[in-house]
């Protein structure tokens, strides 16, 4: 080609039998289709190259190419349908246009600093088996990596104000998921049903519903000063332990729905919206800390949870365990519950109760079980020896649930 020549325009090459091209310095851009379905096996790029524009390279049989510094943006499909094996992309390079790798053979890629823009589905039904995030990216689009094989994915340790759309990563199976400080957010399904050992995040990133609906993983770390759960946001996972904060204020509506928790810890002053925990079929222990407020159906069709600590002061809104019962019941008040919807969701799933030795009430004062022989400390403050006795202790022992009034 002619040193004078600046750009290809678009369809010049398409569908035509070129092999090779060197291209000389003054060359700034390819146009739409200008390669496509060529037979282009071998291209040469000067350092003056600035813009490869949409399916420029679509549907080719090249296998390697560099692209040297210079490049800022890479088109929509630029790449889409080819058998490229081996490709190095410049640090100048900005944008990474929509579908630009869709149902490309590249298995590994280096993205360097500097480039700011993955579009949606950039590598969607690509090969890539190897990638890297660089610090520089601001957005990773909508299926970003979508049905792509990924086994090695390296975040970098803080983000710049990073957004990942939906799906983004969806499905991903890698040995774990650090999502970077200064990642801002991530959207519905962004990680919906990844396979990892444990998932962490930063306590300012902002997590869409759904974000990690149907994922598996065996632990869930839920930073401190994080203070909401967005609803459905993990919901039919298979996190089987997570750790909330004493910063958190509010889980959402179904966030941990049919996960596989085994246990659950609700931190003082937070709102629990309904059907959070509902059908939570392997949930065994609830520890609800004081000033509390549980909506309504909240810990339904939870049919394993066997122990349930309280405090004082936790409220709950409506009937919120439905299908749960012979529940042991520890409470750490030191005075009856107070209203009568919490009252009327704990009484029915009561199989025993514990109370403190301080415990205040009067019914327990007035009404001690003549078959008490010992207090052995917070628990079993009202111990009993007599089997004979067991149905009537526990009725006795829930009356702490059936005084409305203030003592």
């Amino acid at each position: 080609m002619p040193e004078s020549l600046v750009s290809i325009q678009e369809n010049v090459f398409y569908n035509t039998s070129l092999s090779y091209l060197n291209l000389k310095e003054n060359f700034t851009t390819l146009y739409s289709y200008s390669l496509a379905s060529s037979n282009i096996s071998q291209i040469t790029f000067p350092r003056s190259i600035r813009n490869i524009y949409s399916y420029a390279f679509k549907n080719t049989s090249i296998t390697s190419i560099i692209i040297p510094e210079g490049l800022t943006y890479l088109g929509g499909y630029a790449f889409c349908d080819t058998i490229i094996t081996c490709m190095e992309l410049p640090s100048s390079l900005q944008t990474i246009g929509s579908y630009a790798f869709q149902n490309c053979s590249v298995e590994s890629l280096e993205l360097k600093e500097g480039l700011v823009t993955l579009s949606d589905y950039a590598f969607y039904n690509s090969s890539i088996k190897r990638i890297n995030i660089p610090s520089s990216v601001k957005q990773i689009g909508n299926y970003c990596f979508f049905n792509a094989p990924i086994n090695s994915l390296v975040f970098p340790e803080t983000a710049n104000n990073v957004t990942i759309g939906k799906f983004a990563f969806a499905f991903l199976n890698h040995e774990n998921i650090t999502i970077p400080e200064g990642t801002l957010f991530i959207d519905q399904h962004s990680f919906r049903g990844i396979c990892t050992s444990n998932i962490s995040y930063p306590s300012t990133l902002n997590i869409g519903n759904w974000s990690f609906t149907d994922a598996f993983s065996d632990e869930l770390f839920i930073p401190n000063n994080t203070e909401i759960i967005n609803d459905y946001s993990f919901a039919s996972s298979n996190i089987k332990k997570i750790q909330i904060p004493y910063s958190m204020m509010h889980i959402g509506i179904g966030a941990f729905m049919a996960s596989a928790i085994n246990e659950t810890f609700i931190p003082n002053n937070t709102f629990v919206d309904h059907n959070a925990f509902d059908d939570c079929t392997e949930l065994t222990y609830i520890n609800i800390s004081e000033k509390s407020i549980i909506n309504y159906d909240v810990f339904n069709n939870c049919y394993s949870i066997k122990n349930i600590t309280t405090y004082d002061d936790i409220r709950l809104e409506g009937y919120a365990f439905f299908n749960v019962t012979n529940v042991t019941i520890s409470h750490l008040g030191i005075h009856d519950m107070r209203t009568r919807m919490t009252k009327d969701a704990f009484e029915p799933i009561i199989y025993i109760s514990y109370v403190k030795c301080c415990y205040k009430s009067p019914k327990f004062c007035h009404h001690i079980p003549t078959n008490i022989t010992s207090c052995e400390g917070v628990f079993n403050c009202f111990s009993y020896n007599k089997l004979v006795y067991r149905n009537y202790y526990a009725n006795l022992a829930t009356m702490f649930l059936t005084r409305i009034d203030f003592d």
